[in-house]
């Protein structure tokens, strides 16, 4: 298991990289109205990225070698309001977002 989590950390990275790298490049081509949207959404989705490998170091009963900070409820808990903080709050966001920039344009 613990080469399962190191493996999913360095595809992490890579998935950071094409965010904060090219993509964010093409949209500072497209547009100072959009390079905002997308820089606000990058960071939103980042933050919560970040929040799974982590939640997963600290349950005692996924990853049993970290230091064991979440139980079995705490875990769950999180794994349950992780994705909708990445699917459906950043689906508003993502649409309000849109929105403020079609007025701007």
């Amino acid at each position: 298991m613990t080469y399962a989590y190191w493996i999913g950390n360095a595809l992490l990275l890579g998935v950071f990289y094409l965010v904060w790298g090219p993509l964010r490049e093409m949209a500072k081509e497209t547009s100072d109205v959009l390079a905002r949207s997308y820089t606000t959404l990058s960071a939103y989705i980042s933050v919560f990225f970040v929040l799974y490998p982590t939640v997963w170091y600290l349950s005692e009963t996924i990853y049993p070698a970290g230091p064991g900070i979440f139980g079995a409820f705490e875990t769950s808990v999180a794994f349950v309001i992780l994705p909708f903080f990445c699917k459906q709050a950043y689906g508003f966001l993502d649409m309000y977002l849109i929105h403020e920039a079609e007025e701007q344009m």
